[in-house]
């Protein structure tokens, strides 16, 4: 078992190999269709995983990609945008558009109110089982905080993510201080919105295993869940 880990900075999407465009794909549907019911063919994630990667004027995409040997296994992306570059391909699938809508508007008025005009969207994390926990590592965490911190460099000090409240990810925000500015009560969706300075702090202490920092993620979660 060779286990690597690989940032791809996608400007263009020619810079990403189609042989590993096609294990990303396999990896990609199979994860979603196995943890989170969803309907993913080999095609469709490709279609989504190609799209998701071409760049834009205002927005462009860096992925981290956990490799066992040439095959894919892990992947974290995150979409570097300008506010007004947000849009409904960004809100959780299977919503109608006008749902959709209502959640650009939500991540838009959060970012005005908080003087930012660019954000990261953490678009999309999933890890095989097995690889969750390598050598008692917390694997999300080592493959997300070297894109995020390429993307505060940047200085891209936003983000939001969208997930399902039941999913531990729910949870896993909460302790880094990602709050829940918009639910789809009836989709069992939430966007979350947070600091990415915090973000970056807590992934550190994460791997590092800081119980300082670890206890106070726990208390982040009961804070937020007693109110």
């Amino acid at each position: 078992m060779k286990i690597i880990n690989k940032i791809y900075d996608c400007r263009y999407i020619d810079l990403l190999p189609q042989e590993v465009i096609d294990s990303f794909a396999e990896c990609y549907k199979e994860i979603f269709n196995q943890y989170w019911n969803e309907k993913w063919t080999k095609e469709t994630a490709e279609n989504i995983i190609k799209k998701g990667l071409v760049a834009a004027k205002e927005r462009k995409s860096i992925i981290s990609l956990l490799f066992d040997d040439k095959r894919v296994v892990g992947f974290a992306w995150i979409v570097l945008a300008a506010i007004d570059s947000v849009n409904i391909e960004d809100m959780p699938y299977n919503l109608t558009e006008t749902e959709k809508e209502y959640g650009v508007k939500a991540v838009k008025y959060w970012l005005n109110s908080v003087n930012q005009r660019k954000i990261i969207i953490y678009r999309e994390l999933g890890i095989y089982n097995k690889y969750q926990n390598l050598k008692n590592e917390h694997i999300a965490s080592r493959i997300t905080l070297p894109i995020i911190k390429k993307a505060y460099d940047k200085e891209y000090n936003a983000l939001f993510y969208w997930t399902n409240p039941n999913n531990a990810t729910f949870k896993l925000g909460l302790g880094f201080c990602w709050y829940p500015i918009h639910y789809y009560v009836n989709h069992d969706r939430v966007i979350m919105v947070g600091e990415v300075k915090k973000f970056i702090y807590y992934l550190q202490g994460i791997l590092s295993k800081d119980k300082k920092i670890l206890k106070k993620m726990l208390k982040n979660r009961k804070n937020y869940l007693q109110l």
